[in-house]
């Protein structure tokens, strides 16, 4: 039997951000609790309250330090940062200078890129559940008789804005991307829920985003615009982890193809930098003639 994959991907998804949620909780408590008059603060929140019974309800400043923290932009536990390669790119682009740390920052993700391929799009980004959740609501809205526009929007714009953005970070100086990149403003409202500091604008921004992928395109952010997906599908092509297709199993059914997110056909590879390795073309095939193989020394058919 194989593993329902699609499911697996939403509660990874949901479990990363839950994670998010708690680090950002327990540094807030943190933070109260060495206030002056904290603890009544605490007392008033049942979220507070409850972080404070695991710490024993103690009147003094808890162990925790703010070991932890941050969200999918950047991720910094104990000293050592982990950055979106999107955001490596825009503070060198706005900063003009190459920062040690930064760079630093980048190895785990360009490492685990250069091994899985897009992982961080296919298992790691929430964009993906607003992505599937706009699908189900254009299907349920679609059986009432309404259609929506499914445009032919090009795969190749995401490599522009990518261009774009870059070339306005290094004339403006300022981070470009960080102004309307979902997962980091996903991240950052699962962080700033606890302060009820969730910006306005990043709102605007986000429901603007969501609004012309319903009715539009599916899948028009990740597949057609996302710049931080075009700097992945860049740095995937020579990725170890792909998809493999068994040409004397496959019985060319098409279920592969239609699985695909990113409209791309896994039942004629080669599939290049835009696979993300999702593995829903996997789940999908009844003939078992997808599956994942590693492979080093370019992409085969």
């Amino acid at each position: 039997m194989k593993p329902k994959i699609s499911i697996l991907r939403i509660v990874l998804r949901l479990l990363i951000l839950a994670l998010f949620f708690v680090i950002a909780g327990i540094n807030h408590y943190s933070t109260v609790k060495a206030q002056q008059g904290g603890q009544e603060v605490i007392k008033d929140s049942a979220m507070l309250s409850a972080i404070d019974k695991l710490y024993g309800s103690s009147p003094h400043r808890p162990i925790y330090e703010h070991v932890a923290g941050g969200g999918l932009w950047s991720f910094q536990i104990k000293g050592f940062r982990v950055s979106d390669p999107l955001a490596v790119v825009s503070d060198i682009a706005a900063s003009k200078t190459l920062h040690k740390l930064m760079l630093i920052s980048l190895i785990i993700p360009l490492v685990g890129t250069l091994l899985l391929g897009r992982v961080f799009c296919s298992w790691i980004c929430p964009m993906g559940l607003f992505g599937d959740l706009l699908l189900w609501v254009r299907r349920l809205i679609g059986k009432v008789g309404f259609s929506f526009f499914n445009l032919p929007v090009s795969r190749r714009i995401k490599y522009w804005v990518l261009g774009f953005g870059t070339l306005v970070s290094l004339v403006v100086s300022i981070q470009f991307f960080y102004l309307f990149y979902p997962p980091r403003m996903i991240s950052d409202w699962a962080r700033d829920g606890w302060t009820s500091t969730i910006s306005g604008v990043d709102l605007v921004v986000f429901g603007t985003i969501l609004f012309f992928e319903l009715l539009l395109c599916q899948r028009l952010w990740c597949k057609c615009l996302c710049p931080g997906g075009a700097l992945y599908s860049l740095l995937s092509k020579w990725r170890i982890l792909r998809i493999n297709r068994d040409v004397h199993a496959c019985t060319a059914c098409g279920k592969c193809d239609d699985a695909c997110p990113y409209d791309l056909e896994p039942g004629s590879l080669p599939l290049g930098g835009e696979c993300d390795n999702c593995g829903l073309c996997v789940q999908a095939c009844g003939d078992d003639a997808i599956h994942y193989r590693l492979q080093t020394g370019g992409e085969k058919s």
